[in-house]
């Protein structure tokens, strides 16, 4: 919606270039494209862009940088390549989680005369595939999958005249979760609420401390009480929200677009029904989308028959909305050699260290005794019909040989810690993209500067604290038989530092089985509590409202964070720096603090369910 999804420096509510754009509405895609190329010509960045061109691969050079390998086609023979090299002091790879489709393979597709392409390439088909107003021939589109992209295409061509064959898999992970843009009574939107204190406290969370209210956590997710005041609010709140606004039970189609698990173990695999006039489950009661629950077992002619047996003619285009290869386009080599593991990337089973084992495991006993609700995970997702049957149970703990995404703090390679010459933005699947992306780049700037104390050896003990601990240190100080202090201080960096990045990747297996988190980080309402920790690492104040009442109840936004880039600055030149006695002196506040706000959030949420159970 209209002031979430901007930066803090050049807004885009309230700006007399996007006259369109008023408090409440969503944001056209083209105002979105309109804003980020206003964004890079205003702030000099248009420039240095160099467009048609592809990083092949990146050669290490260790502590000299990268070598990266590129492609590029232009001039006379545009199909012609032209290869160059760029040699990188420091490399920021940027090319997020959504760069490169991931395409079912169709059975007897080359015999099939209609187009077939990824929701990414959407834009490019839909004048040729929307039929035109005049047509009353049969026009039928096949929408494959069922997530946020999917309904969107679905939407768009029921509403333009086509009859969609909304095609899921039976084996697959079933539909998303689409919800409305406000909730209860009080038409809250839901974009706020995900970025509201109040509400992310009812979420667990690993490095949810980094918020400053780490005593309202421990009592909701480590005492008895606190999880049954959770427990009632994802059930009898949140996800009865949801399910009232679908209406699933009203037709037999949205019975079959209902989700094959709980709300509670999903993060960024939902959406919201931000349509003009009729939403999909609409459309589907009205019969303009037909759901099936099957495979796609052969193409011919204009024909497709489905593995329950029916044959659908006359159809104009298949939509793919089947997701994103999730490994970095870009290959990293050092002599020849891949090095995607020593780069804590995402790799193939069995290149896990028998020491990164280890820590694995202990990464999962903190996370289980930090967040005792996680031991009981959910059963696999499945077909409504097949939830009685018996299946084997899948543990998470067994998963030690995957290979997710093990960034610190999801940004740059451990091994790379104290070289800094790689890092990553944008590997990180949030609801919150812009607010991310602005803190991920000014703690990126800070960590290319040497300007993060906790990873300078010189600093790192006393600028440890800010951090919050999140977790139990890897090694204990002098634990390493190091005789130079300066190396000792490395040592433990290094140390701590790729403990934790195990520690935040396995989280996101644990929380989120049914999401995205085994192989990339998925957040949701985790995402603040990842803002107020970036934050707190670049020594500015994570509490950015202007008293504790709004500090705890009002949603949190870009607006918030205006002037930060001054206020970063400004310390640095100054040398500004928290003591032990002031970090001391705020934690005892803090747990103060915590106490009381454990009764408001216990007596809000005892009153929440009580409206909604009368709503």
């Amino acid at each position: 919606m209209a002031g979430h999804f901007e930066f803090s420096d050049y807004p885009m509510l309230g700006n007399p270039r996007y006259p369109e754009i008023k408090a409440g509405d969503h944001i056209p895609g083209d105002t979105v494209r309109r804003y980020l190329e206003d964004f890079a010509a205003n702030f000099g960045l248009t420039g240095r862009v160099r467009c048609g061109e592809r990083v092949v691969e990146a050669e290490d050079l260790g502590a000299e940088g990268w070598t990266l390998s590129v492609e590029s086609t232009g001039g006379e023979g545009r199909n012609k390549k032209h290869q160059s090299r760029i040699h990188a002091c420091m490399l920021v790879l940027a090319t997020g989680l959504t760069t490169t489709p991931k395409l079912p393979s169709l059975p007897e597709r080359s015999k099939f005369d209609s187009p077939v392409f990824h929701v990414r390439d959407f834009g490019k088909h839909a004048a040729s595939t929307t039929p035109l107003p005049s047509s009353n021939s049969p026009h039928n589109i096949i929408i494959l999958s069922a997530n946020k992209s999917a309904a969107d295409a679905a939407h768009h061509y029921a509403t333009h005249g086509a009859h969609v064959h909304w095609v899921i898999r039976p084996d697959g992970h079933g539909p998303c979760w689409l919800g409305p843009p406000t909730l209860s009574p009080l038409k809250l939107k839901a974009e706020g609420l995900l970025k509201t204190r109040l509400i992310t406290f009812l979420h667990p969370c690993i490095w949810g401390s980094a918020d400053g209210f780490g005593w309202v956590r421990h009592i909701l997710h480590k005492t008895h009480v606190g999880r049954k005041i959770v427990d009632g609010f994802q059930r009898r709140v949140m996800q009865a929200a949801v399910e009232k606004a679908a209406g699933f039970e009203k037709h037999p189609g949205t019975e079959r677009l209902r989700p094959w698990h709980d709300i509670f173990w999903i993060a960024t695999r939902r959406g919201l029904l931000n349509y003009t006039g009729p939403d999909v489950y609409e459309l589907v009661r009205q019969g303009r989308i037909d759901v099936h629950l099957a495979d796609i077992e052969a193409l011919d002619g204009k024909e497709v028959r489905l593995g329950d047996g029916q044959v659908l003619k006359h159809v104009e285009a298949v939509v793919c909305a089947t997701g994103w290869e999730y490994r970095p386009p870009v290959k990293f080599m050092r002599n020849g050699v891949d090095i995607s593991a020593e780069l804590s990337l995402p790799r193939l089973p069995g290149e896990m260290s028998e020491e990164d084992k280890a820590l694995v495991a202990r990464a999962d006993a903190e996370i289980l005794e930090a967040m005792p609700r996680l031991k009981d995970q959910p059963a696999p997702a499945r077909l409504p019909r097949r939830r009685n049957e018996p299946y084997e149970p899948v543990d998470p703990a067994a998963k030690t040989t995957e290979g997710p995404y093990a960034l610190y703090r999801f940004m740059v390679p451990p091994s790379r810690i104290h070289t800094r010459t790689l890092a990553f933005s944008g590997v990180v699947r949030t609801p919150v993209t812009a607010m991310i992306a602005e803190i991920q780049a000014l703690w990126l700037s800070a960590f290319f500067s040497n300007q993060l104390p906790h990873l300078e050896p010189a600093t790192h003990s006393a600028f440890a604290a800010p951090t919050h601990r999140l977790s139990t240190p890897a090694i204990e100080k002098g634990s390493v038989d190091v005789d130079n202090p300066a190396e000792q201080a490395r040592a433990e960096i290094s140390a701590r530092v790729k403990y934790e990045s195990i520690l935040h990747a396995r989280y996101g297996l644990w929380r989120y089985p049914h999401g995205f988190g085994a192989v990339v980080p998925d957040l949701f309402f985790d995402s603040v509590p990842l803002i107020d920790l970036m934050v707190s690492e670049l020594g500015l104040r994570s509490w950015r409202k202007a008293n504790l009442v709004k500090e705890v109840f009002s949603s949190y936004g870009p607006h918030d964070y205006v002037g930060m880039l001054a206020e970063w600055s400004e310390n640095c030149e100054r040398g500004i720096t928290m003591t032990e006695t002031e970090i001391r002196e705020r934690r005892r506040i803090l747990t103060i603090v915590g106490l009381i706000l454990f009764l408001w959030v216990a007596t809000m949420v005892w009153i929440m369910g009580w409206i909604w159970t009368k709503w």
